[in-house]
């Protein structure tokens, strides 16, 4: 046993010392346990919540009304299992390039129309970012709003880079 110093013979080992118990003093019984020792909580007894006068159905009631929709302003969610799929990649890419190009009335081959010749957004930027995020993300794609803001967002940005361009030529 390298490492390890040899026990001499006939020498016992030593015996370890009590331990307090570590469930000493705790209450078993439902009576001994007090409010302010076991605070009861929601995920306990739900229905508890309802029996404080704090929180009455009447103001839980009110004030989930005054709360903010949830999916306000947000197309209806397309909550269907899509298909499953079973096609090759090629057959994939080119559904999914006639449901872009299909968003701005083009066919697959055509040119998408997305910036013109100094690199600014058209108008078919939008409704193409529209499809491929609904492509792309399903029932979370992004909403109208949001692309609109980033189609902002790109414009500002190539206005700002394009004074610095000119002046390197």
């Amino acid at each position: 046993m390298a490492g390890h110093p040899a026990r001499r013979p006939g020498r016992a080992p030593p015996l370890l010392r009590p331990v307090p118990d570590i469930a000493a003093g705790v209450a078993t019984a439902p009576e001994r346990v007090s409010a302010r020792t076991a605070p009861q909580r929601g995920a306990d007894d739900p229905g508890a919540l309802l029996a404080r006068p704090s929180l009455s159905p009447d103001r839980l009631v009110a004030e989930s009304a005054a709360l903010p929709a949830i999916a306000a302003g947000l197309p209806l969610l397309d909550l269907r299992l899509p298909p499953p799929l079973c096609a090759t990649d090629e057959v994939r890419i080119a559904n999914y390039a006639a449901r872009i190009a299909g968003s701005v009335g083009l066919k697959p081959g055509d040119d998408l129309k997305l910036f013109d010749e100094g690199g600014e957004p058209l108008a078919n930027l939008a409704p193409v970012m529209l499809a491929m995020s609904g492509v792309e993300l399903g029932t979370l794609r992004a909403g109208p709003d949001l692309v609109a803001a980033a189609i902002a967002r790109l414009a500002a940005a190539s206005a700002r880079t394009a004074p610095a361009a000119e002046a390197g030529r």
